[in-house]
């Protein structure tokens, strides 16, 4: 897909952004590097295990050393995939978050997260 590298977007991950198409051009954009594709894997494996029983580790931290690392970035787009939700692709397309983007980046997941799993993604700020 081919974006107009000069058009103007956020510099700041907003949570509060939810129209979905704001939120599938956030998905469709995202670039999974093999460092991010670990980081994925581990959460939603330890986020299906707890499916089955409680897993020792109930938690996922994100961390990062500076400001703009990806952190939020990351965290929003794991809620997205986590919960589904539904987003609008620039082919105005209507599909939802984990169908695709399991697909695009070829993710065993998308099944069990688009069918089996109905979740919601509660992000909440912590700096008061």
């Amino acid at each position: 897909m081919k974006r107009d590298p000069t058009r103007l977007t956020d510099y700041v991950v907003k949570v509060s952004l939810q129209d979905r198409k704001d939120v599938g051009n956030e998905v469709e954009e995202y670039v999974v590097t093999p460092q991010i594709r670990k980081d994925i894997d581990n959460i939603i494996d330890g986020f299906l295990e707890s499916r089955q029983r409680r897993p020792s580790d109930v938690c996922s931290w994100i961390s990062g050393f500076f400001f703009g690392s990806g952190k939020s970035h990351f965290l929003k787009i794991i809620g997205y995939v986590l919960a589904n939700k539904e987003i609008e692709l620039s082919n105005t397309d209507v599909v939802g978050a984990a169908e695709y983007f399991c697909k695009k980046h070829d993710l065993e997941y998308g099944p069990i997260l688009s069918k089996e799993l109905k979740t919601r993604s509660i992000f909440i700020n912590l700096l008061g």
